[in-house]
């Protein structure tokens, strides 16, 4: 959805529109959601990082962000007036993830391996009919 400057400026709403990236990597982060605080107005970024939230009435702002893998990021104070458009380029710090501890055991069949040896027994039987007794017959 593209709203032209003087679309804006007769409407008495504001435009929050920016850029989410990577800290480190300064790379775009697509698929990020942005959430402006206290509203259920919000969006998420494209292919390029880039975000735009429209329609908000003239005010200071608190956008949430977050991303798979990054921490969640809020930046305040982010000042919307009449018929104006405001940027902003938010930096995603990389999300740590830390394990727990990892004890290797034993699968519960190799535990109960002698038990299982001692409980099975196989039968085999060997069932004819006129049709195989001829085919056992023919084996050297």
């Amino acid at each position: 959805m593209f709203l032209s400057p003087v679309a804006v400026a007769q409407s008495g709403t504001g435009i929050i529109q920016g850029h989410v990236l990577d800290e480190s990597t300064r790379e775009p982060l697509i698929g990020a959601n942005i959430s402006v605080v206290g509203t259920s107005i919000g969006s998420t970024t494209d292919v390029e990082g880039h975000f735009q939230i429209y329609n908000l009435a003239p005010g200071i702002y608190r956008l949430q962000v977050s991303s798979i893998g990054h921490k969640p990021f809020i930046k305040a104070d982010v000042v919307v007036a009449s018929g104006k458009q405001v940027e902003v380029v938010i930096a995603l710090e990389v999300a740590a993830v830390e394990l727990g501890e990892v004890t290797i055991q034993p699968s519960a069949f190799g535990m109960h391996a002698n038990a299982l040896q001692r409980s099975c027994y196989a039968t085999t039987k060997i069932w004819r009919s006129e049709r195989d007794s001829k085919w056992l017959s023919r084996i050297p």
